[in-house]
């Protein structure tokens, strides 16, 4: 399977931290159904996207090669991966967390939040950039 390039990784993980940062546009399509606005159409859907679709775990092993020299972008990146992968691995064993409601409401989503609002400030002040899509 090809790896899609970087800076079209870097562009697509920073959309996905503006979706997650933006709690009204996760709750229209999460708990209302409006997907009008993204194909995210749930957290299992968000973690395909991020993990199958953009193959994230080959990428994230490149990002202190393409962004030497941005630590707080790399830092910040490599959280919200981990804690995507953290939620997953809670929503395993906790079947509450199943509940998309019970899921917005946890701690462990707060963090995704709080982590996903550093990537997209970190971006906006960075040579990355952002404007990429959660579609």
């Amino acid at each position: 399977m090809a790896v899609i390039p970087f800076r079209t990784w870097l562009s697509q993980i920073v959309g996905y931290c503006q979706f997650v940062a933006d709690d009204f546009a996760v709750r229209r399509a999460w708990m209302n159904g409006d997907y009008s606005k993204t194909s995210i159409t749930n957290f299992d859907e968000l973690y395909e996207q991020i993990f199958d679709d953009l193959d994230s775990d080959v990428l994230e092993k490149d990002l202190s090669i393409y962004l030497p020299d941005d630590s707080e972008v790399r830092e910040a990146l490599a959280a919200f991966l981990e804690q995507i992968r953290y939620i997953n691995t809670q929503r395993e064993h906790n079947r509450e967390l199943s509940s998309t409601a019970e899921l917005l409401a946890s701690k462990d989503w707060v963090r995704l939040v709080e982590i996903a609002r550093r990537v997209v400030l970190h971006s906006s002040f960075s040579r990355i950039g952002g404007g990429g899509s959660s579609r």
